[in-house]
Order: C-alpha cells, then structure tokens, then sequence
C-alpha cells in the first residue's frame, strides 16, 4: 500500500510538471508573437485592404489610361 501511494505520489508530482511546462511554452509562445508583431508594426507595412484598395485603383487607372489612349487615336485619325 505504501508503495503505491508513493506512485501515486510520483505521478501527481509528474503531472504538475507537465501542466507547469505547458504553460510555460504557451508563456513563452505568446511573449515571441507579441514581439514579432512589434516588429513588424515597427515596418510599416501595409496591410492587405490597403493593398487591395491600391491595386484596385491601378486597375482603375490603366483602364482609363487605355480608353483615353483609344480617344486620342480616334482624335487623330479625324485630323489627319
């Protein structure tokens, strides 16, 4: 009996360990991904709707771009 109060004992002991480790992993998991965030705020990145939005408007731009072309060559054929 005593013996296995002993392993009992080890195994509550063994468990405590373990729970402690794995909080101390998720601790450490969270204080690296809050640094990696500052770092890169510290970039100045942009962030995926601002690019969407620039893109969008460079679309935008090269299809005016492309019609007003198409008016000057329509314009200049009707001079010549």
């Amino acid at each position: 009996m005593n013996k296995r109060r002993k392993i009992k004992q080890v195994f509550s002991l063994s468990s405590g360990i373990i729970s402690s480790l794995e909080a101390m992993k998720d601790q450490s998991k969270l204080k690296i991904k809050e640094k990696i965030i500052k770092i890169i705020e510290s970039y100045n990145l942009v962030t995926r709707e601002e690019f969407q939005e620039l893109k969008e408007m460079n679309i935008k731009a090269r299809e005016e771009n492309d019609r007003l072309l198409r008016k000057i060559i329509e314009l200049e054929k009707k001079i010549k």
